[in-house]
């Protein structure tokens, strides 16, 4: 597993990607498979050495094949993109969740 963002983030929005993993997914021709991990930062936030238990969640995206020839910008941004969208995936389960529960409550 590589985090192509190259550190954790702080707020819970991806950071800009390295190109890393597309320089070795494309040299190597192997596809990316995004997965997305909301919870991390709450287990060992940034900067902390220490892990304390917690849930964490976990989606995982399509795989991604680069054809031959694909630039490196390129790759970034798709699995960017992918990532992108399995957080935002997420966000709008948990918004639906916390909705549905207050409406449970009466509120």
């Amino acid at each position: 597993m590589i985090f192509p963002e190259g550190t954790r983030s702080t707020t819970g929005k991806l950071s800009r990607f390295r190109h890393g993993v597309a320089i070795l997914a494309l040299e190597k021709r192997v596809p990316v498979v995004p997965l997305y991990m909301d919870g991390l930062r709450e287990i060992r936030p940034k900067g902390s050495q220490q892990i304390v238990p917690g849930p964490v969640k976990v989606r995982v995206g399509e795989p991604i094949v680069f054809e031959p020839g694909t630039p490196v910008p390129e790759a970034t941004s798709r699995m960017y993109h992918a990532m992108e969208a399995l957080r935002l995936g997420l966000k709008a389960e948990r918004v639906q969740r916390d909705v549905g529960d207050l409406a449970a409550a009466g509120g």
